[in-house]
């Protein structure tokens, strides 16, 4: 979901806020494999927002973000909550336990593009304040009116928001 450079289709790169890998499988477990630049995530497994960010560390690595599932049939969602200026990363796959990847859910019908500027992309949405300093670990476009506005109204956001200039041409 969302801005996906897929001119290596085996390695999908990624860096716009609010990019997500979604996936459906059949398991008890499922290790994400990802490589690129340090950023976070929100995951979610069955609709359930999971307690821990997962901050992901510059190189590839293997990332566990759902253990001990009954066995049966899940849907993961793996939410970019960092802006782009934070790098991008490279899907590499989706590894699971006691079963296999399956055909994704249906996608909603509708697509809308939001444009913004890092309040968009969740500057502050972690922050003690209004004057909170940026660091990753206070953006979370998880929780910004763009992505709460998607999730309501079941349609797949596409962001271009971040830092922003506006050129404007004098009459």
């Amino acid at each position: 979901v969302g801005r996906f450079d897929t001119a290596d289709a085996t390695r999908p790169s990624f860096s716009w806020s609010g990019s997500a890998l979604v996936a459906r499988f059949q398991g008890t477990a499922a290790t994400l494999r990802i490589d690129g630049s340090p950023n976070q995530f929100t995951v979610v497994i069955d609709g359930n927002v999971a307690s821990q960010i997962l901050k992901v560390v510059s190189g590839t690595s293997q990332y566990p973000i759902a253990t001990g599932l009954s066995a049966g049939t899940h849907d993961v969602v793996v939410w970019k909550r960092t802006e782009g200026n934070q790098g991008s990363n490279r899907f590499l796959g989706l590894d699971v336990t006691g079963g296999q990847l399956l055909a994704a859910g249906p996608a909603p019908d509708r697509r809308v593009e939001i444009y913004g500027d890092s309040i968009t992309a969740g500057y502050g949405m972690d922050g003690a304040g209004p004057s909170c300093p940026y660091t990753p670990d206070t953006e979370n476009h998880y929780l910004t009116y763009a992505a709460l506005t998607g999730r309501n109204v079941a349609v797949y956001v596409v962001l271009v928001a971040g830092v922003v200039t506006l050129w404007v041409a004098a009459p």
